[in-house]
């Protein structure tokens, strides 16, 4: 190839080629290190305003943030995580937040909240754990929760409850023994979880994530699966998580299984 004059083999504008993208793909990647160190670094300064502990855990293909602390005595942890592939979009199962909380451990059974859009278990549907598809379908929720999914059959073994009122307009609750279910929500429980759902009805709740996939009393305590959530979205996760691990304390405790 001529250039300027010049004959130029073309191996070597192929390697000058190669080596132009190798250095714009460090300068990019040096930029995208600076953005997420910043970004880092407002969450940081978010959970330590809030009295919260915070750390981050980031692998090549993986960004986790991991926070602690406690709210009206309840103490809590929480893991934000997501795929570096695709950001911190809200639509995939790898970006999530898991928010545990120290609530009396049910023994034997669990009590489920499901979003009533439609994204839990819809009433009258008879699901088998010794289903190929049902278990494929429900893996990632007990790979969210840290679980084997040998324990799909305790989250399929459970019945509709009738809540009642406003709390139905968003929420979805199915439980082992139904009963259980009423003796959890009292009304502390059901105004928290109405304020939560009011609260994702709004459209600009969507920047912070943490619309509800699945809440679960069982053996662990509560477990609140949500979408991936900023500090916003964690602070509205931690009010409803607090206020729902309290009140097994003053109605229901550890249910021997029926």
């Amino acid at each position: 190839m001529i250039l300027f004059g010049h004959f130029i083999p073309f191996h070597y504008l192929v390697i000058g080629a190669m080596a132009a993208l190798f250095a714009l793909s460090l300068v990019l990647r040096a930029r995208g290190a600076k953005r997420q160190e910043a970004h880092d670094a407002a969450l940081a300064e978010g959970a330590r305003a809030r009295g919260w502990h915070f750390a981050t855990d980031h692998s090549p293909g993986r960004l986790v943030h991991r926070y602690g602390g406690s709210a009206d005595g309840v103490k809590w942890t929480a893991e934000s995580a997501a795929d570096r592939r695709s950001g911190r979009s809200r639509g995939t199962w790898a970006n999530r937040t898991r928010w545990n909380g120290a609530a009396p451990p049910l023994r034997g059974q669990v009590v489920e909240i499901w979003p009533a859009r439609g994204s839990g278990i819809q009433s009258g549907v008879e699901l088998s754990p010794d289903n190929p598809l049902v278990r494929m379908l429900f893996r990632p929720i007990t790979e969210a929760l840290g679980v084997d999914e040998s324990r799909t059959g305790e989250l399929l073994d459970v019945r509709e409850w009738n809540s009642g009122g406003a709390l139905e307009r968003h929420f979805s609750v199915r439980a082992t023994d139904p009963a259980a279910a009423e003796r959890l929500f009292d009304d502390d429980a059901r105004a928290a979880l109405l304020a939560y759902g009011e609260w994702t009805a709004q459209s600009g709740s969507a920047r912070h994530g943490g619309g509800l996939i699945l809440a679960l009393f069982w053996d662990q305590g509560l477990t609140i699966l949500a979408r991936w959530a900023d500090i916003e979205g964690l602070a509205r996760l931690t009010e409803v998580g607090s206020a729902l691990c309290k009140a097994p304390g003053r109605g229901l405790g550890n249910v021997p299984a029926a």
